[in-house]
């Protein structure tokens, strides 16, 4: 948001399994509140509604945002340091049995880093 150019090491980064902080909170209240003493549950988005990235794609969506709604002069570009490197599969853990629980994912990842700009914009930490 304060408009500077995004500098990401490589683009062949590992993918990993991203969470809106919010969807994050409600697995552990639904943990808390219909889960079983003694039981692991994966707070994951498993892969869905498109969460499934890793860091360059992140900076991307980052870059589009920032340029789509913070009204800068120039675009922020995403920069990187090395050339593509051949991307890693990463993992994405099974949520199973914390959707048995009742819980699901709300928030994908595109719309995650767009309220979190929007927050940030908000509180004035841009």
């Amino acid at each position: 948001v304060s408009g500077s150019d995004i500098l990401v090491n490589s683009s062949g980064a590992k993918r990993r399994d991203n969470i809106y902080i919010d969807d994050a909170v409600a697995a552990l209240v639904c943990i808390c509140q219909k889960g079983e003493s003694g039981q692991t549950y994966n707070i994951s988005s498993n892969g869905e509604k498109g969460n499934f990235a890793a860091v360059d794609e992140i900076a991307q969506m980052i870059s589009a945002e920032a340029n789509a709604c913070c009204g800068l002069d120039h675009l922020v570009r995403v920069v990187y340091k090395q050339n593509e490197a051949k991307r890693s599969p990463g993992i994405k853990l099974d949520n199973t049995k914390l959707k048995m629980l009742g819980w699901d994912l709300t928030t994908s990842l595109t719309d995650g880093v767009r309220l979190t700009i929007q927050g940030i914009l908000k509180d004035g930490n841009g």
